[in-house]
């Protein structure tokens, strides 16, 4: 069962002009396409379509699910988070529009690369990342856990801004979770494994990510939960001992000793100088 391609030209619910196919595989696609809702400056958006039959065939509750959880997305308005415009259902498909990111994600990014990222540079997006966290983790309705914080989910765009993006396995209520997927080896919490999911599982995702920018070990490719062994300043002298000290903190496998929620993490990291020293 494959999805039903839309073409260049063609409308949906009579506002949004499909441009081109950005990707298209199996039962989802991705387009560029534009906002008619205000025809004299029409913004441009990007819309995936995925095939409902699909996923009801393994979930008859999936379609319930996508509802709610797009109807909570579309609530998120936070700098540092893909912006969700709508979300609706069309002829067997439905349809997720958000902001279309001009940029790459930080996977992208780091197999580009032949070096680490510049300290200040990874601390800014750590501050930026650490604040929509902790927004959606306070979520009024209850904590809303992305659970799968990682390079690939994080664009950055041509300003060097940061944001949360693929919110495909996202958690919509924290109490809601018990069978939803995990999240990515190298990123995802120890508990995680084990149906355990706080707030804390995103503090490990993300402190697993920055550590990643900023030595360059990937964490996949070591022995599972071992970052926090490799203090960032030991594999890169350009980090200060205090970022590496908040760093190794919120790695720690047991969640017993590492900060709890996003917002303890930022309020360690916005007191400390990042850079380590330069030694004349």
């Amino acid at each position: 069962m494959t999805i039903t391609l839309l073409k260049p030209g063609e409308r949906l619910k009579d506002r949004y002009h499909i441009v081109r196919v950005i990707t298209a595989g199996g039962a989802s696609a991705v387009y560029e396409a534009r906002d008619g809702a205000m025809p004299y400056s029409p913004e441009i958006r990007m819309i995936k379509q995925t095939l409902v039959k699909t996923h009801q065939a393994r979930d008859p509750h999936w379609l319930e699910q996508f509802s709610l959880k797009y109807r909570i997305l579309h609530e998120l308005i936070h700098p540092a988070i893909l912006r969700t415009y709508d979300y609706f259902m069309l002829r067997a498909h439905v349809y997720h529009v958000t902001d279309l990111i001009s940029g790459q994600d930080l996977a992208e990014l780091l197999a580009n690369e032949d070096h680490t990222f510049p300290v200040r540079t990874v601390y800014g997006w750590g501050l930026a990342l650490c604040d929509a966290l902790d927004y959606m983790h306070t979520h009024p309705n209850g904590a809303i856990i992305h659970r799968d914080v990682k390079p690939a989910n994080i664009m950055v765009d041509h300003r060097q801004i940061a944001r949360l993006i693929d919110f495909d396995i996202a958690g919509v209520f924290a109490t809601e979770l018990t069978d939803a997927p995990l999240g990515s080896d190298g990123y995802a919490a120890p508990e995680q494994y084990e149906g355990v999911i706080t707030p804390a599982v995103d503090v490990y995702g993300l402190a697993a990510t920055l550590h990643h920018l900023l030595t360059g070990r990937d964490p996949r490719l070591g022995e599972p939960f071992s970052q926090v062994d490799e203090p960032a300043h030991t594999l890169n002298p350009s980090v200060s001992e205090a970022f590496a000290q908040v760093l190794s903190r919120a790695l720690q496998p047991d969640p017993a000793y590492r900060f709890s929620t996003a917002r303890e993490l930022y309020d360690e990291l916005v007191v400390i100088e990042p850079q380590a020293e330069e030694i004349v």
